[in-house]
């Protein structure tokens, strides 16, 4: 039962809660409203619904949340090599033709080029299988036009360690 509703819950944003809460307290003073009671709860709910979904809203409320992060230091000019491990990948299969990389393989690509780029083209080792990946295969990275060279790096400059 836990695993069912960790994986319901694992896909919820911390947003989504608030318009749910929302929702019920306009529906409880919708309920509630009658000729005795007002229904301010309700067009209070109804009216901060409508505020979290305004973009300006959206945007201060993500300004506050990302104002503490400053842009990274630039990588150093002396590296002798980027390690990038593999965080998963799909395999080709009926649906889909092609290697499709997870979010988090596809995040750790990008940032292995930038760094590729600002540091003087240094090598790039990719390695570490990821579990699902093809035993015996390359590492989830490097197949197909998936990875670091969908990014930029040249393919030359790629070497694979599964």
């Amino acid at each position: 039962m836990s695993g069912i509703l960790g994986a319901i819950f694992d896909e919820i944003r911390y947003m989504q809660f608030v318009y749910f809460l929302l929702a019920l307290i306009a529906l409880w003073g919708a309920l509630r409203a009658g000729p005795r009671r007002s229904a301010k709860p309700a067009v209070i709910a109804l009216l901060l619904w409508l505020l979290f979904s305004w973009r300006p809203t959206t945007w201060a409320l993500n300004a506050m949340l990302e104002s503490p992060y400053r842009e990274a230091a630039a990588p150093p000019a002396d590296i002798d090599a980027i390690v990038l491990y593999s965080g998963g990948s799909y395999d080709p299969g009926t649906r889909q033709p092609f290697t499709y990389l997870n979010s988090g393989t596809n995040l750790r690509c990008r940032t292995a080029a930038e760094v590729y780029r600002a540091s003087g083209e240094p090598p790039v080792l990719v390695c570490g299988r990821a579990k699902g990946d093809t035993p015996g295969g390359e590492p989830g990275m490097g197949r197909d036009g998936a990875g670091p060279e969908a990014w930029g790096v040249d393919e030359r400059r790629i070497r694979i360690e599964p």
